[in-house]
C-alpha cells in the first residue's frame, strides 16, 4: 500500500510538470457528487458513495476531498476464502499465521474515506481515495479455523470499528482505488483503475494465543461513475 501511495504522489508531481502547458481553463473550486464502483478481481465488492471535493491552487487542478462510502464485499459463491492473523505482531509473518476459512463470505462496511487526485487539462484526471475510518458489520458466518497443525469448526463475525492506520496496524475493512477518471461534461465522469481492500473476522475466543482478528486481502480492476450534483 505504501509503495502504491509513492508512485502515485510521483505520478502527480511529474503531471504538475507536465501540465504547465496545458490549457488555461480554470476548473471549478468545490464539487459534490455522488459515486458509485465495482471491483472485481479476487471477490466482487461494490460501493456507493456520497462526496465533497476542493480544487486548490491557481487553476484549481489539485483536488482533495473527503466522503462517505458504503461497501459490500462478497466471495464468490460456494468458494472457500482464507483470513490469516491480522494483527501487525503476526501478519505476514509465516511462521505466526494462523487461517480462518470462510464459504462465500460477505460484510458491510460504512466509512469516512479522503481522497486527492490532480485534473489534466479539464477532461482528465488522476487521482487515489482510501477509507480512515468506520465501521464494518455483517451476520455470523460458520466458518474453520486452523493453526496448529489442526482445524476445527468457529464462529466467524463482522462486527467491529475500521480504522486506517497503514498496512498491518489496519482494522476491519478498509477499501482504497487507483484511478483514471474521464470527464465526460460538467455533471457526467467514468474511472478506471485498480482497488486493494481489505476485509476482517473475529472469533469469539482467541483460538490463536493472543489473537482474535483475521484479515483478507482482495485486488482487482475497478470500474466506477460519479455524478456531480454541484
Amino acid at each position: 500500500m505504501k509503495i502504491k501511495l509513492v508512485l502515485l504522489f510521483i505520478a502527480l508531481f511529474s503531471l504538475n510538470v507536465i501540465a504547465q502547458e496545458s490549457d488555461n481553463e480554470t476548473l471549478p473550486s468545490k464539487y459534490i457528487y455522488l459515486d458509485g464502483s465495482v471491483q472485481v478481481g479476487t471477490d466482487f465488492i461494490g460501493s456507493l458513495a456520497y462526496g465533497h471535493s476542493w480544487g486548490l491552487g491557481q487553476k484549481k487542478k489539485f483536488v482533495i476531498g473527503t466522503g462517505l462510502r458504503f461497501s459490500v464485499f462478497q466471495g464468490y459463491s460456494n468458494q472457500s476464502k482464507d483470513f490469516f492473523s491480522a494483527p501487525p505482531e503476526y501478519y505476514g509473518k509465516e511462521e505466526k499465521q494462523d487461517t480462518l476459512s470462510i464459504v462465500s463470505p460477505n460484510q458491510m462496511n460504512i466509512a469516512l474515506y479522503i481522497s486527492l487526485s490532480y485534473r489534466i487539462k479539464s477532461k482528465f484526471e488522476v487521482g487515489m481515495n482510501i477509507d480512515a475510518v468506520g465501521y464494518t458489520f455483517g451476520r455470523d458466518q460458520n466458518a474453520f479455523y486452523t493453526g496448529n497443525g489442526s482445524t476445527q469448526a468457529t464462529t466467524a463475525i463482522s462486527n467491529g470499528p475500521s480504522l486506517l492506520l497503514v498496512a498491518a496496524n489496519d482494522y476491519g475493512m478498509l477499501s482504497s482505488e487507483f484511478y483514471v477518471q474521464y470527464h465526460i461534461n460538467t455533471k457526467w465522469s467514468a474511472r478506471l483503475g485498480f482497488a486493494h481492500t481489505f476485509t476482517e473476522y473475529s472469533t469469539p475466543t482467541e483460538l490463536q494465543p493472543g489473537n482474535k482478528r483475521f484479515r483478507g486481502v482482495s485486488d482487482g480492476v475497478m470500474i466506477g461513475a460519479r455524478y456531480n450534483l454541484k
